[in-house]
């Protein structure tokens, strides 16, 4: 197995980096804790997964789940009425299921791919996360994202996984699926881990929180109101800050290592020079026309 990477980038504009280091949150020690860099955090907006680059993901994945189980019963010589039942049923079991909350990082530390589609198009930054630290939260699930063509993703469901749906499938008078709590667990397992091998440059890590609505936030971009919630990052998480290609490198290294000096100043345990020498410049050779 390929060993897990020791940092996480999330790519972003050089806006929004300003806007999480302005706004650092403050949770107040115990009372027997001393004041320390583990108080303070970055405040993200984790993005509603049907407002994100690819809303066919559970698409993808259900679709899946139905041509596997299709084959699956012609194996078995089952009835093959039952993979057509939760055909018909999916938008149903996506309302059960929900909307999940991600915040996106890649493996990629400087890629001109992640500049061009997430980066402001070179002008924006990526900040890298220690994984472990990111493994730590219990706000939520970090988990590697799995890339697969159709194919690939009907034969990724096993046998044993494929029986258990089929005998949890219990249809009533309307023909419509009703669902145990046994298979909705069973069927969302790798749901949001899952994308279309068109995407596999990413090399996407999810951070995945599930929440009820009256916990989220909105806002409007472009016409349309856009759920969101807010996920509190710690601050000693960040490993480095890559200042993108097309950036003004210079500048902005001085300007954010200003800003950093005047949040950071005063925190105990900080050493300023080590949070300064963190900020880097791309070495992708890249103008943005």
């Amino acid at each position: 197995m390929k060993n897990k990477p020791n940092v996480l980038y999330h790519y972003t504009s050089m806006s929004t980096l300003y806007k999480l280091l302005d706004n650092l949150k403050y949770t107040p020690p115990m009372d027997a804790e001393e004041n320390s860099i583990d108080n303070y955090s970055l405040e993200f907006r984790a993005s509603n997964i049907s407002f994100v680059n690819d809303p066919t993901e559970r698409e993808f994945y259900f679709n899946g789940i139905v041509e596997a189980m299709r084959k699956y019963e012609q194996k078995m010589n089952l009835r093959m009425d039952k993979s057509l039942y939760f055909f018909r049923n999916v938008r149903i079991f996506q309302g059960i299921f929900g909307d999940g909350y991600t915040i996106s990082f890649s493996e990629n530390e400087d890629s001109l791919t992640m500049w061009r589609g997430y980066g402001a198009n070179g002008c924006g930054v990526a900040i890298g996360f220690d994984r472990e630290k990111l493994e730590t939260m219990d706000s939520g699930k970090l988990a590697q994202v799995k890339y697969m063509d159709s194919r690939e993703l009907v034969s990724f469901f096993p046998d044993e996984f494929l029986q258990g749906i089929h005998d949890e499938i219990i249809v009533d008078t309307k023909r419509n699926v009703l669902p145990s709590p046994k298979m909705i667990n069973r069927v969302k397992g790798d749901m949001e881990f899952v994308k279309d091998r068109s995407y596999a440059d990413e090399k996407e890590w999810k951070f995945l929180i599930q929440t009820p609505d009256i916990n989220v936030d909105f806002y409007e971009k472009n016409g349309l109101i856009i759920p969101y919630y807010k996920i509190q990052i710690p601050l000693s998480a960040i490993n480095t800050i890559i200042i993108g290609p097309c950036a003004n490198s210079e500048l902005s290294l001085k300007s954010l290592g200003m800003l950093m000096s005047k949040k950071l100043t005063g925190i105990p345990g900080v050493d300023i020079v080590q949070w300064v020498i963190k900020i880097a410049k791309s070495k992708v050779p890249y103008i943005n026309l």
